[in-house]
């Protein structure tokens, strides 16, 4: 990372996060870049870091919501009194 971006997020500022595609930030499909805002003596500055690619998000089938529904902690619970 930049050396501005690294001393502004030792110093406390905030990060944001801007996603691609967007041509402002000269960012493309599958691409994002962080920002470091820092004001310091009434003046904002930012500080761009590095853009990266995006990761492909893994789904696994543990991570499933609809497991966790009303139906399966009444069976959970039946179960569980039985033994």
């Amino acid at each position: 990372m930049p050396a501005g971006y690294n001393k502004c997020r030792e110093d406390g500022g905030k990060i944001r996060t801007v996603s691609g595609p967007n041509k402002e930030h000269g960012l493309k499909k599958g691409e994002y870049v962080t920002y470091c805002v820092i004001t310091r003596k009434g003046k904002r500055t930012s500080y761009r870091g590095e853009v990266h690619k995006k990761k492909k998000s893994s789904t696994s089938k543990h991570s499933s919501p609809r497991k966790y529904t009303k139906s399966y902690y009444k069976r959970a619970y039946k179960k569980s009194k039985k033994g």
